[in-house]
């Protein structure tokens, strides 16, 4: 994976910070807010899966999920939730799958 650590959503710099499953999005006040894909009961550090698993296609909607709400924190949880599921959707259909390079 690309060494991808902070990326601007809507003119504001997010820390990016990918660690497995669960996802978060917080403007709390420190350096940069930070998205965090992590997953709770894993210490270690693990990368986001490639490939055409269903756990892939989790982790690429928790990521679009959390991009949306850093792109726009007005929108509720529920529309966040929907449009994040059509997006990854039509990615996955369209074949758009993280590989090894």
């Amino acid at each position: 994976m690309s060494n991808v650590r902070t990326h601007r959503f809507n003119k504001v710099k997010y820390a990016i910070d990918v660690e497995g499953f669960k996802g978060e999005t917080t403007q709390k006040k420190q350096y940069l807010p930070r998205i965090v894909i992590a997953r709770p009961d894993v210490t270690m550090v693990e990368s986001l899966p490639y490939g055409n698993s269903k756990h892939a296609r989790l982790m690429l909607s928790v990521l679009l999920h959390e991009c949306l709400h850093a792109s726009n924190w007005d929108k509720s949880e529920k529309v966040v939730e929907r449009t994040s599921v059509d997006i990854v959707k039509l990615l996955w259909r369209l074949g758009y799958r993280r590989v090894k390079q």
